[in-house]
């Protein structure tokens, strides 16, 4: 036992080692490196946490039932907002994940409907949608039977776009 103990404590050391740590460093620049060696080098603790918290890794487990399908991207987005939204361990993994481009490329999950002329055309800046909104119909919504919509498929979104102290905007976003 003593030598197991010592084993993962040299393995653990290595894994600090200013070497190792380049290697890995240098693996999330390859393309083939994954998701997975980013995570690893850049959100253990995160990960760590998220698989420690039951709803955290639920919301993990069904994105990963999602691969493969044809659409998953709007697979994982439902994971996200019917069982991950507002777990902050989860928050927390997609904020470090986001905060060091850990995302993989995903194709595109469906057509975008709309053209430009299709949009409201006085909006010129943030500050003319800032309020509440109230979203109740998309327009890119169940273009198949593979594609159900992805964010339009949420009914009765309630948008706030505010202005915080520091001059930034947030859209805070809840559904109903």
């Amino acid at each position: 036992v003593l030598s197991l103990i010592f084993a993962a404590y040299a393995i653990g050391a290595q894994a600090y080692h200013p070497y190792f740590l380049s290697q890995l460093a240098k693996q999330t620049k390859e393309k083939e490196s994954g998701i997975e060696t980013c995570i690893a080098l850049h959100c253990a603790f995160e990960s760590g946490l998220c698989v420690l918290d039951s709803v955290c890794f639920q919301t993990l487990q069904c994105m990963m039932g999602c691969s493969g399908q044809a659409d998953e991207s709007q697979c994982q987005f439902e994971c996200e907002m019917t069982i991950g939204n507002g777990n902050e361990a989860f928050e927390r993994l997609l904020r470090c994940m986001a905060k060091n481009d850990c995302f993989p490329e995903v194709p595109p999950d469906g057509i975008c409907l709309p053209n430009p002329e299709d949009t409201v055309q006085t909006i010129t800046s943030i500050e003319d949608v800032a309020g509440d909104w109230w979203v109740v119909r998309g327009i890119n919504c169940g273009q198949d039977d593979v594609w159900r919509g992805g964010y339009d498929w949420y009914p009765c979104q309630h948008e706030r776009y505010l202005r915080i102290d520091d001059g930034s905007w947030i859209n805070n976003t809840t559904y109903t």
